[in-house]
């Protein structure tokens, strides 16, 4: 699951959004990492990892656009009590066109 900054009906914070804006506040040491969700993580973990490339290393992210592209894997989104689901391709594609798809960590 993709998971927003806050979710469900109290509004918590999820350890997978902790660890995505841990690394996502993490500057260049985070790349590889990053690199590494998008070429080997789960589906939710290629889309953290995109988000974190494009942070972090717009170039790197350019890269592995065409790598998730095509991706037709099945991911939820979870943003506060609303859950739905998308594939990673599909995901990728608003992302692309300024989408908002989960809040992002401050810098």
């Amino acid at each position: 699951m993709v998971d927003d900054a806050v979710v469900g009906d109290a509004g918590a914070r999820t350890a997978a959004y902790d660890a995505f804006s841990k690394l996502y506040k993490g500057g260049k040491e985070s790349s590889g990492a990053a690199t590494r969700l998008v070429n080997v993580g789960s589906p939710a973990a290629r889309i953290y990892g995109y988000l974190i490339l494009r942070h972090i290393a717009p170039a790197d992210a350019q890269a592995v656009e065409r790598t998730i592209s095509g991706d037709e894997a099945t991911v939820t989104v979870r943003n506060g009590c609303e859950a739905w689901q998308s594939t990673v391709g599909s995901l990728l594609k608003r992302l692309q066109k300024g989408d908002t798809i989960i809040e992002l960590p401050k810098s």
